[in-house]
């Protein structure tokens, strides 16, 4: 499966840049085209009744700030990737990007535009920031995987990969969806906690054999999924896992091991529900 179309929300804060950053790392391999979108809100629709402390006026003013600061993120991301930018999608063999500002509601035009996405980045902080209502809706709604950026600008495309596998079809899920990745990287590792419910771990790993893929099992000592994840994956420049959630539940929609990686973890996480 090769990436063609890779979907990147800017909110204007500073976490824009990071997303954008891995956007264009994971896009440059196969010459990928990066959608960064801004949604362009009425103030007038977007002051609720517990908001009316923040006049109209006032708000407008903040959001063009917030807009101005989208558009210089986008600009200066994809000056320093070297990717050609333009108003109209056109396939280049290199790569190229657009910035599309979009009226209405952040999360309704995310959705809407990850069901055309090979991969929708999202900022490090998206579970918790400006950006979490559109990451849970495109999570669990558009079946399209989700790559939450680490901490630090990547260095490049990842080369050591653990996959966090407990059996189930969002880690199936999850595992196909990197399959781009796999394909370059130099170490493949399953981690699993105890013995995995569903999917055995053989199946996996003889399945990404068929893919041209060596991954290796490491079972885990039995304790809290989370906590021992990300000491397992402490020097892995991606973690591959299930998600779990339902949207409906949007305070309490990741819990588990899910919830601790996405609060924790310093590298990329990429993510399938």
């Amino acid at each position: 499966m090769t990436i063609a179309e890779i979907l990147v929300p800017l909110t204007g804060t500073p976490a824009d840049a990071g997303a954008l950053d891995a956007a264009f790392v994971l896009a440059a391999p196969s010459g990928a085209h990066v959608t960064a979108l801004f949604a362009v809100e009425d103030a007038r629709e977007a002051v609720s009744a517990q908001d009316l402390r923040e006049s109209i006026p006032v708000r407008s003013v903040r959001h063009a700030g917030a807009r101005e600061q989208a558009r210089q993120a986008f600009a200066g991301a994809a000056r320093k990737a070297g990717a050609a930018v333009d108003a109209l999608v056109e396939k280049h063999g290199a790569l190229s990007a657009r910035i599309l500002e979009l009226p209405g509601d952040l999360a309704e035009a995310m959705a809407h535009a990850a069901l055309f996405a090979d991969l929708v980045v999202f900022p490090h902080d998206a579970a918790r920031g400006p950006a979490r209502a559109a990451f849970i809706r495109v999570l669990t709604e558009s079946e399209k995987p989700v790559l939450l950026a680490g901490r630090d600008p990547p260095a490049g495309a990842p080369r050591a990969i653990a996959i966090g596998w407990d059996g189930s079809l969002p880690a199936a899920r999850a595992l196909t969806a990197a399959l781009p990745f796999l394909a370059t990287a130099k170490s493949v590792e399953l981690l699993t906690i105890g013995e995995p419910v569903g999917i055995a771990a053989a199946e996996a790993i003889d399945y990404l054999a068929l893919q041209g893929v060596t991954a290796s099992l490491r079972p885990l000592p039995p304790a809290p999924a989370g906590p021992a994840l990300l000491a397992a994956a402490r020097g892995a420049d991606l973690l591959v896992l299930g998600a779990y959630g339902h949207n409906r539940l949007m305070e309490r929609v990741f819990g588990g091991a899910t919830a601790h990686v996405l609060a924790h973890a310093g590298q990329p996480v990429l993510l399938a529900h």
